[in-house]
C-alpha cells in the first residue's frame, strides 16, 4: 500500500454508499440537537415561513347541478373471438419450432433465402 493519502479518497458515489452500509448498520448513528438559547435566554425570532395558497384565502365553489359526469366508451382492444390462451400456444409453439409469427416475419426471411413471397 502507498503511503499516499490521494490512494486513499473515495468518489462522492462510493463514500455514499459506504456512509449508507453503516447508517443500516447502527456503526454510524446521527444525532439532532435542538437550537439553545443565547447566553443570555433569548432567542432569535424569524418571520414565519408563508404558506404559498393558505387555506383561509381558498374559494370553495358548490358542485354545478349541470356537469354530468361524461360516460367514456371503451371499446375492446381484442375481438371477443379472441382466445388468449389459444394464441399463446400456438406463438410458444411457432417460437419452439423457429417458424415466424406473422407475414412480415415470412416476408423478411423469404428475403434473407433471396426468393420472394407474395
Amino acid at each position: 500500500m502507498s503511503d499516499d493519502p490521494e490512494g486513499f479518497r473515495l468518489t462522492d458515489h462510493d463514500a455514499i454508499e459506504k456512509m449508507a452500509g453503516m447508517l443500516y448498520a447502527r456503526r454510524v448513528l446521527v444525532v439532532a440537537r435542538e437550537q439553545r438559547a443565547g447566553s443570555d435566554g433569548s432567542t432569535a425570532k424569524s418571520e414565519p415561513i408563508p404558506v404559498a395558497y393558505p387555506l383561509s384565502e381558498r374559494i370553495t365553489h358548490a358542485p354545478s347541478s349541470s356537469a354530468k359526469p361524461v360516460t367514456v366508451e371503451d371499446p375492446p382492444t381484442f375481438d371477443h373471438r379472441n382466445d388468449p390462451v389459444v394464441q399463446a400456444a400456438a406463438l410458444v409453439a411457432a417460437a419452439n419450432d423457429a417458424k415466424p409469427f406473422c407475414a412480415e416475419c415470412e416476408k423478411a426471411k423469404a428475403a434473407a433465402a433471396g426468393g420472394t413471397s407474395n
